[in-house]
């Protein structure tokens, strides 16, 4: 997931609003979640994901300060968590 965006020696934990910083060599900066195995599209609640996509999950909700209220976990409608 892109947590930043190096600009040369600065890195910007947001996108930059100057677009004109985009003609310059801009990098994403990454950061790696192991994944996980199995389907999640069969979950019906949150408990039945897998340690690390609750996880992964608990950390978007601390990043952003905000809480999750839906997951989709496949295309379909029915396929929406309730947390």
């Amino acid at each position: 997931m892109c947590v930043a965006y190096r600009l040369g020696d600065t890195v910007l934990e947001h996108f930059p609003e100057d677009t004109t910083l985009l003609e310059g060599p801009i990098e994403p900066v990454w950061e790696v979640w192991p994944g996980w195995e199995g389907q999640v599209a069969d979950a019906k609640t949150y408990q039945d994901l897998p340690v690390q996509a609750r996880r992964f999950l608990e950390y978007l909700a601390d990043s952003l300060g905000t809480r999750l209220s839906w997951v989709s976990t496949g295309p379909d409608r029915n396929r929406l968590l309730c947390l």
